[in-house]
């Protein structure tokens, strides 16, 4: 694995494209004994050798819905579940989430726009939807969403900052759209700190020509429960990188999936973790090869 020990002052992964800043917020919380792990090869099944098997497995077959009624009720045999303690997810996966999240703390240059919106507003839903029964949970549950706009031909100099801190343990559901106008750049970082029972949707809109790098860190305090499902969807030449880096909590569990919609796009996904003894941390992520002339 390359280093760059002169930036960071210890062995660290290095990011291909991300700024030095940028690849510095994904490896800080590291140090030299990090286990660094590709999550595709987590992603690809247990019996490779079983054709049908992976067919049935494929995310891309799965059911989407955005109501919670239309899966059924978890059992831990599926695929997607498999790897997952069901009995440590706080209940995200039974019931209507009723608490309530912690409010996003945004930090941005003074043109990004931020807004409060309801789960009304046209721009919900337009990066994905979700695959699975928790996800789907939080989308029926939600009130409110947090919606961050960078706008066309932005190139921004300082990274738009999301402080997501988790005070209580009641079951709750949160929904951030993000979306990166045409030919804007920008770099996203979330940041996950404090006490939480909490099931996510985060989307990602990279319309044409716009270059976004995410950072989702993941730093919860050693009682918190965190699924999350992060939706892109690229357009036509554009440049998705995303980084996940989870490290506290006592569950966590992030889903990240890229959707291309026109040629030309491209997107780069990691995974970085470090794991203590009792933690239970998982990705999976999925890329929808659907469009000719597009790079993962």
């Amino acid at each position: 694995m390359p280093t760059n020990e002169e930036t960071l002052g210890y062995h660290s992964p290095i990011i291909p494209g991300m700024d030095q800043e940028g690849e510095k917020l994904a490896t800080e919380f590291a140090h030299d004994d990090t286990l660094y792990r590709a999550t595709e090869a987590h992603h690809q099944g247990s019996n490779p050798n079983n054709v049908q098997k992976v067919l049935e497995a494929s995310r891309a077959e799965r059911k989407t819905s955005y109501n919670v009624e239309d899966f059924a009720p978890l059992t831990g045999r599926e695929e997607d579940w498999r790897f997952t303690p069901l009995k440590r997810l706080g209940g995200l996966h039974l019931e209507k989430l009723t608490g309530t999240a912690p409010a996003p703390k945004v930090t941005a240059p003074e043109q990004v726009q931020v807004e409060t919106v309801s789960r009304e507003d046209a721009r919900i839903g337009s990066a994905g939807i979700p695959e699975d029964r928790v996800a789907a949970n939080a989308w029926s549950s939600f009130t409110e969403a947090t919606v961050v706009t960078i706008p066309a031909e932005a190139e921004l100099a300082e990274h738009v900052e999301i402080d997501i801190t988790g005070t209580g343990n009641e079951a709750a559901a949160q929904h951030i759209v993000i979306e990166a106008k045409p030919f804007s750049k920008a770099v996203v970082v979330l940041r996950h700190t404090g006490s939480t029972v909490l099931a996510q949707n985060v989307e990602f809109v990279v319309n044409d020509e716009a270059e976004l790098n995410v950072v989702s860190v993941q730093q919860w305090a050693d009682d918190a429960i965190h699924a999350s499902a992060h939706y892109a969807k690229l357009g036509r030449n554009a440049r998705f990188k995303h980084v996940v880096v989870s490290l506290g909590g006592d569950l966590v569990r992030v889903t990240p999936s890229t959707k291309f919609t026109a040629p030309g796009a491209e997107t780069e996904m990691y995974g970085l973790y470090f794991v203590d003894a009792g933690q239970h941390i998982e990705s999976r992520l999925f890329v929808d090869h659907s469009v000719p002339n597009c790079k993962s």
